[in-house]
């Protein structure tokens, strides 16, 4: 499995995303306009219906830093799963199922599914080192992960603890 990455020129390449199943990433397009760089407005009205202006000069610049901040992101979230599917292979005798939340503020949950009803204290330990880990470790400054041990349940009830964003599974 592959996740795609559009870059600026609308070319795609492709990382291997292993295990994780990921969606496909649609290429965004910039048309550049060099006269009346500072005179012209661009009006951006978001969701809530707050709204603002910039000139088309500031908002090339967010744009660009937008793009810069996507790209290091991207990055870092690859190798997370890289680091959290070794994880969960390491940890398979323990595992039922591995899930990635994405949640609407931006953090990302990763919530484990243990084999058994009972508590496992060391696997939540093991998991508690990997959410220091990551948060300890400069490779993944722009990412806030938290962590989640759950008994083994349906698919019912693991879904209350899924629902809140973007799910990922561990295949």
């Amino acid at each position: 499995m592959t996740s795609t990455n559009a870059a600026q020129n609308g070319s795609r390449q492709t990382r291997p995303a292993g295990p994780w199943v990921l969606p496909e990433m649609r290429p965004i397009s910039y048309v550049l306009l060099d006269e009346e760089w500072d005179v012209l407005q661009v009006k951006v009205k978001r969701k809530n219906r707050d709204q603002f202006f910039l000139t088309l000069g500031e908002a090339v610049t967010a744009l660009t830093a937008f793009d810069e901040y996507k790209h290091d992101f991207t990055n870092q979230i690859m190798d997370l799963l890289e680091e959290l599917s070794n994880w969960v292979k390491a940890h398979k005798k323990s595992i039922r199922s591995a899930h990635l939340t994405i949640r609407r503020d931006g953090s990302i949950l990763f919530v484990v599914m243990q084999k058994g009803i009972q508590f496992d204290a060391e696997l939540s330990a093991e998991l508690t080192e990997v959410d220091i880990a990551v948060a300890n470790n400069p490779a993944f400054d722009l990412i806030k992960l938290d962590v989640l041990a759950i008994p083994k349940v349906s698919r019912e009830s693991a879904n209350a603890f899924l629902s809140s964003g973007e799910v990922y599974t561990h295949a």
